[in-house]
C-alpha cells in the first residue's frame, strides 16, 4: 500500500490506521467510538496532504497539457474558416452540375429531335452525409404525447439539476408527480469558527 511518492510519515500513519480497522465490523464501546473519530480525522488530514502533494506534481503537467491543447485549438481554428468555405463551394458546384444535368435531361425528353447525347450524373467527388436531429418546438405537446402513450417516455429526460435544486430548497415539502426524494446523510468535519 505504501506509495513511494508520498512522505514516509504519511504512508506509515495511513497503513497503521488502515490495518487497525481492517477486521473491525462494529463499534461496541465508547472508547472504540472515540478512536474511530480520531482516526477518521487523521485520515481526513492525510487525504488533504495527499491531494496537496499530488496537486503540486500535477500542476506542471497540467500547465504543459493546457499549452498543447491551446496550440492545437489555435492551429485548427486557423484552418476551420477555409475548410468550411471550401466545403460550401464544392457542394454548390456539385449541386449546380447535377441540377444542370437534370435540366438538360428533361429538355431532351421534351424535344428528342434536338437532343444530343446527354449524360446525367450525380458526379459528386466529395462524399456527403446527412444527419438528422430532433428540435423540440413545443415541449407541452411532447409531454402530452408521452402521457398519452404515443411517444416513449425516453423522449423526455428529466432535468436532474433543476429537480435536485427544488428538492434541496423544498426538502420534506418537495412534491413533483413521479419524482421522489432520497435523503443521504454524510459525516462532515466540524467547521471551526
Amino acid at each position: 500500500m505504501a506509495n513511494q511518492h508520498l512522505p514516509a510519515l504519511v504512508t506509515v500513519q495511513i497503513s497503521t490506521v488502515v490495518s487497525a480497522w481492517t477486521r473491525t465490523t462494529a463499534l461496541t464501546t465508547h472508547q472504540s467510538y472515540q478512536k474511530a473519530i480520531t482516526d477518521l480525522d487523521l485520515l481526513r488530514t492525510q487525504r488533504k496532504t495527499i491531494k496537496d502533494h499530488f496537486a503540486r506534481r500535477k500542476r506542471g503537467l497540467n500547465d504543459t497539457r493546457r499549452l498543447l491543447i491551446d496550440e492545437e485549438r489555435q492551429s485548427l481554428d486557423d484552418i476551420a474558416p477555409t475548410e468550411e468555405k471550401l466545403k460550401a463551394l464544392i457542394m454548390w458546384y456539385e449541386d449546380e452540375r447535377t441540377e444542370q444535368a437534370q435540366k438538360d435531361a428533361r429538355e431532351a425528353l421534351k424535344h428528342p429531335e434536338k437532343a444530343s447525347l446527354v449524360r446525367v450524373s450525380d458526379d459528386r467527388s466529395q462524399p456527403r452525409r446527412s444527419t438528422w436531429h430532433a428540435v423540440v418546438d413545443d415541449l407541452t405537446a411532447l409531454v402530452k404525447a408521452v402521457a398519452e402513450g404515443r411517444v416513449p417516455p425516453e423522449a423526455v429526460m428529466p432535468c436532474m439539476p433543476a429537480l435536485n435544486l427544488m428538492a434541496r430548497q423544498q426538502k420534506a415539502f418537495f412534491s413533483v408527480p413521479g419524482v421522489s426524494v432520497e435523503v443521504k446523510e454524510y459525516l462532515v468535519k466540524e467547521r471551526s469558527s
